[in-house]
């Protein structure tokens, strides 16, 4: 009976440690692919290859703002027609239990514009 307080600080140490492995092992990840005509496919998927089906998708234009949302399809994906605007786009995908991730992507500027640092006003 002497070692009861030690098995019972091993077990509750044990047992603290179990949400953090479980939610290591459903990670959510993501990847975007840019096309020539300035679309883009966004997918959510988990480390073991399978699809993060349906989550929550928000799509951030260059400027922070939200531009489009909606839900990924049964293979994680989200298509993306983008305004045209130049610059970083970010892309969130949310499942359930807390499942967040974040990817990015560039749309480029058209051949021959100004950068927008050059730009000045008329």
């Amino acid at each position: 009976m002497r070692n009861k307080p030690a098995a019972l600080a091993l077990i509750a140490a044990v047992l603290l440690m179990a949400p953090v492995r479980a939610a290591f092992a459903h990670k959510m990840l993501a990847a975007c692919r840019v096309h020539d005509d300035g679309t883009a496919l966004a997918q959510a998927f988990f480390p073991d290859g399978k699809p993060a089906r349906m989550v929550h998708v928000q799509v951030y234009r260059p400027d922070g703002s939200l531009f489009v949302e909606g839900r990924a399809d049964d293979k994680g994906k989200f298509d993306i027609r983008t305004d045209g605007a130049p610059g970083l786009w970010r892309v969130t995908f949310t499942g359930s239990m807390g499942h967040k991730v974040e990817s990015r992507f560039t749309i480029a500027a058209p051949e021959g514009a100004a950068p927008a640092s050059a730009a000045r006003p008329a």
